[in-house]
């Protein structure tokens, strides 16, 4: 949050997490990069580069690595997004086929 000026209500936990905020209330970003360009207010990263892009979009939600991370102005989205190893990418695959048959 180094360029707060007027924001109220923000936590920031992470390398550069909530950095261009300057007037944005009530803005949550945890882990590295969440909320970087972020100058809205009302939004929720959690997961390292989570709405990283976003600027000027309000009240979204983003749990997981890079969920959101395009989004610069869309407003009310909630996403979850998660990165698989390839050991339970193959347990997942295992398992839908299973259920397949």
């Amino acid at each position: 949050m180094n360029s707060n000026t007027t924001g109220v209500n923000n936590v920031a936990d992470g390398f550069q997490a909530l950095q261009s905020s300057s007037t944005g209330n009530d803005n949550v970003a945890i882990g590295a990069g969440v909320l970087n360009k972020n100058t809205s207010s009302n939004n929720t990263g959690v997961g390292s580069y989570a709405l990283t892009t976003n600027n000027s979009g309000q009240y979204n939600t983003a749990s997981g690595c890079y969920s959101l991370y395009s989004n610069t102005s869309g407003a009310n989205n909630t996403a979850r997004a998660m990165k698989l190893s390839i050991a339970m990418e193959a347990t997942v695959t295992a398992l839908l086929l299973v259920t397949e048959h």
